[in-house]
């Protein structure tokens, strides 16, 4: 193997590159955080909506008039909201981000507060309309902050920080935030497993928290290429 072929592997892990690269590298960080906090809860999403909202909801009854009513307001408010705060994100970078950690962490925490349909239904609208934000935002920096030419020597990092990390450390986090669960499910092979509860969303908000340490440090650097 060429020598190159080793520079080139470890070309993104240099503090040099790092250094000359902070912008991007701050902006992965956020990425790494705010993959890890969807990666709390995801995994466990279906087997928590199956064993624990439905059931809590009226079982197979669950989808009642009230709820597909909610349903609707909840999608028609995601699509405008989505729309509102892309357009924000537009004119201001900055502010369209911080808006977009602060109404996930809310959602997240509003999700942790009850398994009642309805509830989950008007959570889960800030929630993900502050992570696509987030997610849209954050992915254009990143193309905009890696050098010219040198978008391969990225990749890796890219996938260290956006998979790898967020499926390491998530779905652990969302089991250890289930630990005390008292109910328990047949998987597919028959085998008792831990329901997921509620917690794991307020796991998810702690670590969407954490997005604005590198987001704020990135707005006070600026998302202009030509910004020292």
């Amino acid at each position: 193997v060429s020598s190159s072929y080793w520079a080139d592997l470890f070309y993104g892990f240099r503090p040099s590159v790092i250094k000359e690269n902070s912008r991007l590298y701050l902006t992965l960080l956020a990425v790494g955080f705010m993959s890890v906090a969807y990666q709390v809860f995801f995994p466990y999403l279906l087997v928590y909506l199956q064993y624990t909202v439905i059931p809590d909801s009226g079982g197979a009854d669950f989808l009642k008039p009230s709820v597909i009513v909610v349903a609707v307001i909840a999608v028609a408010v995601l699509v405008g909201g989505m729309v509102f705060l892309l357009k924000l994100s537009g004119k201001n970078k900055a502010k369209g981000l911080v808006t977009g950690a602060v109404l996930s962490t809310a959602g997240l925490v509003i999700l942790s507060t009850s398994t009642n349909i309805h509830t989950i239904l008007i959570g889960i609208v800030p929630a993900v309309v502050g992570n696509l934000v987030m997610g849209i935002q954050l992915n254009a920096s990143i193309k905009d902050f890696i050098p010219e030419g040198k978008a391969g020597l990225f990749q890796g990092i890219r996938m260290i920080f956006n998979v790898l990390i967020p499926m390491v450390i998530g779905p652990k986090l969302g089991e250890i935030a289930s630990i005390n669960s008292n109910t328990t499910y047949l998987d597919e092979y028959g085998v008792a497993q831990i329901c997921p509860t509620s917690g794991m969303f307020i796991y998810a908000a702690v670590v969407t928290v954490l997005v604005l340490i590198p987001l704020v440090i990135l707005i006070k650097k600026g998302f202009l290429k030509n910004n020292a």
